[in-house]
């Protein structure tokens, strides 16, 4: 059975053209609210594995607590990053867990000094917040962009997703399929996703480009080659010009996606290109940073503030969802970071530094990738940081945004262990279940 595609209609309607096996695949197994599932979604860029994700965010959203990362190339270096991301919202429930996982975590997030904590007591702490939490309300953690995750978390979410059969909650991850399985097999469940058929291809590229006809319309779909992504940007592209034959021989599909990207962020006025050449360089997606980076006028919720947005939201680049600012897709990201000038790159980092806090941890790394060779004072100064909260912390209002508790209580024992049998494998071809599971 050929993957349909996971790209919403151009037309702005809500639902997706195809994909009503896979997307209820996952609502079946994230449904269940007396066991929890792991789902890895797997294909190459574009496929529209954020589209499948986002669909499945939006059907539980009501019923379910939403605990979301995303991978960024630029942090996969920065140990627990991603981890911090997921479990921040959680950190107000830390006294629930026993003191010795409490530690491991503040240690991990280097909210406190201390020897590396080990890796099992790490991942037993980020086990037991996530299981305190969905005994309120079931959970679904969502992990995207596993191949850009830090090593540190990957192995979190390795150990979460084997331990799952006994609680409601559910963790959905994506990642490329051009390398190893990033879970190792500790997902049960792996949906394959390939390109669209030409019915579904057809389908959604008239929703993304009504006025494209005959030939035209023939040579987008051959250069797209199924890929939802494209057949929804490339028409988008100014000067695209397209070889009569179909197929384009001047870049291979993600590079033309990068390339459509790009060609359209240079028809954005100049703040507006400014603006996504923060968040491109930027390591959160808190929209108050990014204005602040920007230099714009306060109150910090006046609508003049949000206009220099517009035009990005407007053309389908950007999308801003309870003040978080995030690219629609990685390749965006990604084609703007590498069309930046170096000189704008490092004006970029110093802006934001300034507005996350010169003297924080996440300013001091800002300020150490504008920094053009080795900088002593820069080096010297992690020892004499202000927030030591973590990668994903930061001030807003001059007031730290993570919190944790200064004592806990006496704890309940930890969970009792979640091994159990899965459910039998239901007959679809698209995806497959992970051996030995």
């Amino acid at each position: 059975m050929g993957a349909g595609n996971l790209t919403p209609l151009a037309n702005g309607g809500s639902g997706l053209v195809g994909r009503e096996a896979e997307q209820a695949f996952i609502a079946a197994r994230l449904d269940n609210r007396e066991g929890g599932a792991a789902i890895l979604v797997r294909g190459p860029a574009g496929i529209g594995k954020s589209a499948l994700v986002d669909d499945a965010v939006q059907r539980a959203a009501a019923s379910t607590r939403i605990l979301r990362a995303v991978g960024a190339s630029s942090e996969t270096g920065l140990a627990m990053a991603g981890l911090y991301q997921l479990l921040e919202p959680l950190l107000p429930l830390a006294h629930l867990i026993p003191e010795p996982r409490q530690a491991a975590l503040r240690v991990a997030f280097g909210i406190v000094a201390g020897p590396p904590p080990e890796p099992f007591a790490v991942a037993m702490a980020a086990l037991d917040l996530l299981v305190d939490a969905a005994a309120e309300r079931p959970l679904l953690v969502v992990a995207e962009d596993l191949q850009w995750l830090d090593p540190e978390t990957i192995g979190v979410l390795r150990f979460i997703a084997r331990r799952l059969e006994h609680d409601p909650i559910g963790l959905l991850a994506t990642a490329r399929d051009d390398g190893p399985d990033p879970l190792a097999g500790a997902a049960a469940w792996v949906l394959e996703l390939d390109p669209l058929g030409p019915d579904d291809a057809r389908r959604l590229l008239a929703s993304a480009a009504p006025k494209l006809h005959g030939p035209a319309q023939a040579a987008m779909l051959g250069v797209a080659e199924g890929n939802p992504l494209a057949l929804v940007q490339l028409p988008k592209t100014p000067g695209l010009t397209l070889r009569p034959a179909g197929r384009a021989g001047w870049l291979p599909l993600p590079q033309r996606l990068q390339a459509a990207f790009a060609a359209r962020f240079e028809l954005l006025p100049p703040d507006n290109r400014r603006a996504l050449t923060l968040l491109a360089l930027h390591d959160s997606g808190s929209l108050r940073e990014l204005l602040d980076a920007l230099g714009a006028p306060e109150p910090a919720e006046s609508p003049e503030r949000l206009e220099v947005l517009e035009p990005a939201i407007a053309a389908g680049l950007v999308q801003l969802t309870d003040g978080q600012l995030r690219f629609r897709h990685g390749l965006m990201r990604s084609a703007l970071y590498n069309v930046t000038s170096p000189s704008a790159r490092q004006a970029g980092h110093l802006a934001l530094a300034q507005a996350v806090g010169p003297a924080t941890d996440r300013g001091i790394l800002h300020r150490a990738r504008a920094a053009t060779g080795h900088d002593e004072a820069i080096a010297a100064e992690p020892g004499r940081s202000t927030c030591r909260r973590g990668p994903g912390c930061g001030r807003v209002g001059g007031q730290p945004r993570c919190r944790w508790p200064r004592r806990a209580p006496a704890s309940p024992p930890s969970p009792a262990s979640r091994s159990g049998k899965r459910a039998a494998s239901p007959p679809r071809p698209w995806w497959r279940r992970c051996a030995g599971r």
